[in-house]
């Protein structure tokens, strides 16, 4: 119905906004990386793909530290471990780690 439609088009949204937002960080564009993966993140939460949440936060994490935003960037790194470790994910853990 109406509502899986609306589902699946939210996890497209999100599923892009995320690649947009690892593509515009690995070019310097950290700024416009943060839009994209804030963005992404909030979908990713409402969702409940918890494995999407902490990629993003791993980016996102990435993002703020270019910008010298150390407290956020280990904020959000925090966070994706902790998530990554709740759900069995190594790849995340690692991902998220990186940047703490």
């Amino acid at each position: 119905g109406q509502g899986a439609r609306e589902g699946g088009r939210r996890e497209l949204i999100a599923r892009c906004l995320n690649a947009l937002q690892l593509a515009t960080v690995m070019s310097g564009s950290s700024r416009e990386s943060l839009v994209y993966g804030e963005e992404a993140l909030g979908l990713f939460v409402v969702l409940g793909d918890r494995a999407l949440e902490s990629d993003t936060r791993g980016s996102i994490a990435t993002a703020n530290l270019y910008l010298g935003r150390v407290r956020e960037s280990v904020e959000a790194a925090r966070q994706a471990v902790a998530i990554s470790r709740a759900i069995d994910n190594p790849w995340g853990v690692v991902w998220g780690g990186a940047h703490l």
